[in-house]
């Protein structure tokens, strides 16, 4: 059975955040609560200015194991925040994404149609959606966590060296009222809240994210964030709130 690439692709990116999930964090202290650790964090937010990362992806089930790498980079440029993600399935098969808080375009040269993405106004209240694609916003990993809490019971387990940075070590454990069953475990950056590591193990699914890469807070050309498609290439275009 041959898992749809769209799909594998879309969980990966809801699983990783495909956001920016990274806010700056306090200083580690054991007696520190996930609480405070949030609140910290959304105090020291804009030290991020910057940042290029990959990860490796694995996604085992019963069926197969499939593997993707995910390559971001990322830039804050005045108010506005600009992305690429490249997306590789394997060398000739790359779905490319470059936005920011008004525009996404998304495209595969295997493919014969590109998509673009504008933000929408809302006309009655005269104001802007909230950024266009789902998850690519600063405080993103802060949201995921937060949203965890509502059926997860969040331990800071310390911290552990992952990439030659000082990263929490966070457990997930679901409350006995959860509708969810899976426990976790997530190792984020101490510096900048970056996630470095994720891994899940579910009755019939393992999943499992490593940071192979990481640089913050280097110079990247605006280039970086620029995406030519070919002419004769039909370009989709939508007027949305968001791209999930």
């Amino acid at each position: 059975m041959k898992l749809n690439k769209l799909s594998l692709t879309t969980t990966v990116l809801l699983l990783i955040g495909l956001n920016i999930n990274t806010v700056v964090s306090a200083e580690a202290d054991s007696d520190m609560s996930i609480e405070t650790l949030i609140e910290d964090a959304k105090e020291q937010i804009d030290e991020l200015n910057s940042f290029y990362k990959e990860s490796k992806t694995t996604l085992t089930t019963d069926e197969m194991t499939t593997e993707l790498i995910v390559k971001e980079w990322m830039k804050q440029e005045d108010s506005n925040t600009l992305l690429r993600y490249e997306i590789i399935h394997d060398e000739d098969d790359v779905d490319i994404i470059v936005g920011s808080d008004d525009y996404a375009l998304s495209y595969n040269e295997n493919e014969a149609v590109a998509y673009e993405y504008i933000r929408s106004t809302n006309e009655e209240e005269d104001e802007a959606s909230e950024s266009i694609v789902n998850g690519y916003d600063d405080t993103q990993a802060v949201s995921v966590i937060e949203a965890a809490l509502e059926q997860y019971d969040v331990t800071i387990d310390g911290t552990e060296e992952i990439l030659d940075r000082e990263s929490y070590h966070l457990i997930f454990e679901p409350k006995a009222d959860a509708d969810l069953t899976n426990t976790f475990e997530m190792w984020v950056d101490t510096e900048f809240f970056i996630i470095l590591k994720q891994h899940e193990v579910g009755e019939r699914h393992e999943f499992l994210l490593e940071v192979t890469d990481i640089e913050t807070n280097e110079e990247i050309d605006d280039g970086m964030f620029e995406l030519d498609i070919p002419e004769d290439v039909e370009t989709i275009t939508q007027e949305t709130g968001e791209v999930s």
